[in-house]
């Protein structure tokens, strides 16, 4: 084949770009930070937690109390609007909860914390035996 000397520059300098492009991202992009923080409501209770995930602590939700080992705690973010809810995901769970305890610190439709939010207590997940 024949290549016109514009073709071919416009091939390498193609090449360069992408080149310069994949180096760029790959040198300079900097890390991703996630939260490694799980904020919890009981839905009865109203008590607040959190928990620090890493790379050997982790948490399944909805997650039990630790006194009564009860399945009561909820995860719950807050949004752009710094309203804190119960991500739509996690409100599929609800059925999940022990049969005893009663959704009073939560709507049960919109997700949406009915109690006052403060400040949030460590947990640690009660162990089982």
């Amino acid at each position: 084949m024949n290549f016109k000397p514009w073709q071919m520059a416009v091939v390498v300098l193609g090449l360069l770009v992408g080149g310069g492009s994949i180096f760029y991202n790959l040198a300079f992009s900097g890390q991703v930070d996630l939260d490694n923080t799980v904020r919890m409501v009981d839905v009865e209770t109203g008590e607040l937690f959190e928990f620090t995930i890493s790379a050997n602590r982790t948490i399944i939700v909805p997650a039990r109390r630790t006194a009564t080992k009860q399945i009561a705690l909820m995860r719950i973010i807050k949004d752009e609007a710094g309203q804190w809810h119960v991500p739509d995901r996690d409100l599929a769970l609800l059925p999940g909860l022990d049969k005893d305890v009663p959704v009073k610190a939560i709507d049960p439709s919109t997700g949406k914390v009915l109690v006052p939010v403060g400040s949030f207590r460590s947990y640690t997940p009660p162990t089982l035996p």
